[in-house]
């Protein structure tokens, strides 16, 4: 399993991406394949490949990864944020997976629209992480908006990263000025976003999917409420098999146990009414006067 190999070597790819993330990403994406959705992965900034990698470990045999980078034209590169290299992206592609599903695509985000996308084919996982400044951020997640299929997820970087505020404020730009996406859920690192009719059930799927990985959810983040994802580098130490059946009988067992919790719930229900019932009043006033004839003899 090609995932599984680039896992344990992803060390071996310069950049900055948990192996947690890797993980959630690429199964979001055999996910989506599994409800019929096609297309392919896109980032914008792909420094050396790491995350890249990842989500084209997932793609069907007609599918491609699109890189866009500023690659040599770091002079337009104003915050400092990556260094793509496209000579190392395209020998660290390759090692992993065949070179010719890699489209490299050079420019500035901020002169491209969906159309310079959509040419390759649409995509359906889309990583945001390129200039890290309000306008770009903002512009960026527009575009990804603009070009991803529907069902397309999109996963835009350093939200709460400190030394890049910039990205937090271009995502409050972006929904303050109508951006449609809705964030579903925050893992290391990156915030997942989709469209309004698919992001509750990606919501759904990752809660069921991903127990292990979950620590709060339903949190607020702007307009949209999030689950939240931790990173849990002992868990992936393990065979991803393994993995999948542990998680799979966590969440067996936790909806064991929200059956029984709602089971509960009826009975306790069904026995309020009974309680305050017009007939168990009576015949509660019944049995006490008994009670009281048989005590006085």
């Amino acid at each position: 399993m090609r995932f599984d190999f680039y896992l344990k070597n992803i060390d071996a790819v310069e950049g900055w991406l948990t192996p947690t993330t890797a993980f959630i990403s690429y199964f979001l994406m055999i996910h989506q394949t599994e409800l019929g959705i096609r297309g392919n992965a896109c980032e914008i900034g792909v420094h050396h490949g790491k995350y890249l990698i990842a989500l084209a470990c997932a793609l069907a045999a007609e599918e491609s990864a699109l890189a866009v980078d500023l690659f040599e034209d770091q002079d337009q590169n104003i915050d400092g944020s990556g260094c793509g290299d496209r000579s190392i992206l395209t020998r660290n592609f390759s090692h992993f997976l065949p070179p010719d599903s890699l489209v490299v695509k050079k420019g500035n985000s901020l002169d491209l629209g969906p159309a310079d996308i959509t040419t390759y084919g649409m995509p359906r996982f889309f990583s945001v992480d390129g200039g890290h400044t309000e306008a770009v951020t903002c512009h960026d997640l527009r575009l990804a908006e603009q070009s991803v299929c529907p069902g397309g997820i999109v996963a835009l970087d350093d939200i709460l990263n400190y030394h890049w505020t910039g990205v937090l404020s271009g995502y409050a730009r972006y929904k303050y000025n109508g951006g449609r996406l809705k964030a579903f859920a925050l893992v290391p690192n990156k915030l997942l976003l989709s469209d309004a009719a698919f992001a509750p059930r990606y919501g759904t799927f990752m809660r069921d999917r991903f127990p292990l990985f979950a620590e709060k959810f339903g949190k607020e983040m702007l307009s949209d409420l999030i689950d939240v994802y931790g990173d849990r580098p002992d868990l992936l130490e393990m065979p991803l098999q393994k993995i999948d059946r542990l998680q799979r009988d966590l969440a067996a067992a936790n909806e064991k146990a929200s059956r029984m919790d709602a089971d509960n719930a009826e009975l306790r229900d069904q026995l309020a009414l009974i309680l305050h019932s017009k007939r168990y009043r009576l015949a509660s006033k019944f049995a006490g006067l008994y009670r009281r004839v048989l005590g006085g003899g």
